[in-house]
């Protein structure tokens, strides 16, 4: 009885260690199967696609086609170096896209796939012809130049020309530090943004997201700009302020280079002012800009001064007379020697004083009328000095010249002659005898 027992109860047992994993019994009873559950989650990428290239017949330098560029277009997007005809994959919104310096912002919308077709532009320097300059003879000179080809071609705005540059103010350092953002413009700016900015010289400034130093020396002497002047002229339309950056703007010159579209400023210096060109440059575009250069320096009237010889000038200059000017660079006039042929001189009217000098005397040339000058000769030879016995001998001297009890010339040596302006003089002339030293004066009108 035992031993059957034992054995039915071992085949039940492993009967039950058979059926495990292979079903299960439901709470009423019945069997149910096992089922493997693997989930396999999906999402969705909806990104843009941007690709730049040339216009048709446009290449990098060196290579086959009617206009290869002179430079390389270095084109970044978003500050990474891309490759022209590459398709960019990037996320919608917005973006910098920045050749060779200049950048400007590109909207992409979701899923949007653009080509923009970078425009290229060359310049032709075109110089106002220099007119003529009249002779002078004293004075200041006159020296006409023609402005020099803008080098530089600065972004004013972005595609279409009609948004402003989203320009971001950084203040009392170079390389546009993000802990030094004083204020950043845009087309919601008005005054209201400009008196709320803070005091600290404006010393960089992102353009569009590209970052620009202003390092060149403005009027006030300084580097940089203030945030008012900064502003407010970004309020009225005007960012020419911008084209003072030392490393602001694309390259210009005389070959083919690849821009990004916009409206570009050429800043044209003129002697102390500077003016400004503006020109578009639309997707496709292969441009020659003409760049009218103007004319530096201006020709100011002249005015007149004639000088007449009243008496022959027979013996040696002791002193020229001259016509001197106050302006220490201008140019100083020698009356000639000998000469008595009326002289007809001109000059340039200027901010200096001329002055006719002769024998210490002075007489102030007006410069809105002609001057009239008449000269008188004083020639002194030297002493003839008569013995009791009739002989003669010479004997060299020396004489002054008083007017008004004041001694104006000499002493000078005699045989010699000095030009005078009209007057009443004392001529003291001393020299010396078998008698000894000797003195003889006398009274000149001339």
């Amino acid at each position: 009885m035992n031993k059957l027992f034992f054995g039915t109860s071992l085949v039940l047992g492993l009967a039950a260690t058979l059926s495990i994993g292979c079903s299960s019994v439901a709470d009423d009873g019945s069997e149910q199967l096992d089922s493997e559950y693997r989930k396999k989650p999906t999402a969705t990428e909806n990104w843009s696609s941007l690709t730049v290239q040339l216009p048709t017949g446009s290449c990098q330098p060196g290579g086959s086609c009617s206009r290869p560029l002179g430079a390389a277009a270095n084109i970044t997007l978003d500050g990474a170096a891309i490759a022209l005809g590459a398709a960019n994959r990037i996320k919608p919104g917005d973006h910098t896209l920045a050749v060779n310096g200049a950048g400007t912002k590109v909207t992409l919308a979701a899923g949007a796939s653009r080509t923009m077709v970078l425009p290229t532009a060359r310049r032709k320097c075109q110089a106002a012809a220099l007119p003529s300059v009249a002779q002078t003879d004293f004075g200041s000179t006159i020296t006409l130049s023609n402005a020099a080809c803008p080098a530089k071609a600065s972004l004013v705005t972005g595609p279409g020309g009609g948004t402003k540059p989203v320009i971001e103010l950084h203040y009392y350092n170079w390389g546009c530090p993000a802990a030094n953002i004083t204020g950043t413009l845009d087309a919601s700016s008005n005054a209201t943004t400009c008196a709320g900015l803070r005091a600290d010289r404006i010393y960089s400034v992102k353009v569009n997201g590209v970052c620009t130093d202003l390092q060149a020396t403005r009027p006030d002497g300084q580097n940089g700009i203030s945030p008012a002047e900064a502003c407010n002229s970004y309020v009225a339309g005007d960012t020419s302020w911008l084209i003072a950056a030392a490393n602001n703007g694309a390259v210009f010159a005389d070959y083919d280079l690849a821009y990004v579209p916009g409206e570009y400023s050429l800043a044209i210096p003129s002697g102390s002012t500077t003016t400004t060109q503006k020109f578009t440059l639309k997707e496709g575009d292969t441009s020659e800009i003409a760049v009218a250069l103007p004319v530096i320096g201006a020709i100011p009237a002249t005015f007149a001064t004639s000088v007449k010889f009243l008496d022959p000038r027979e013996l040696p200059d002791a002193q020229i007379a001259t016509i001197t000017s106050s302006c220490p660079n201008d140019r100083k006039y020698n009356l000639p020697a000998t000469s008595t042929t009326a002289l007809n001189l001109k000059a340039f009217v200027a901010n200096c004083v001329y002055t006719f000098n002769a024998a210490g005397r002075t007489v102030t040339l007006n410069q809105t009328a002609s001057n009239a000058i008449s000269m008188n000769r004083l020639d002194v030879d030297n002493v003839t000095v008569t013995r009791e016995n009739g002989t003669t001998y010479e004997v060299a001297g020396k004489y002054e010249l008083f007017f008004g009890g004041t001694r104006v010339a000499g002493p000078f040596n005699t045989n010699s002659g000095i030009d005078v302006l009209p007057g009443t003089y004392e001529l003291v002339t001393s020299f010396s005898t078998a008698d000894g030293p000797q003195t003889q004066r006398e009274t000149l009108t001339f």
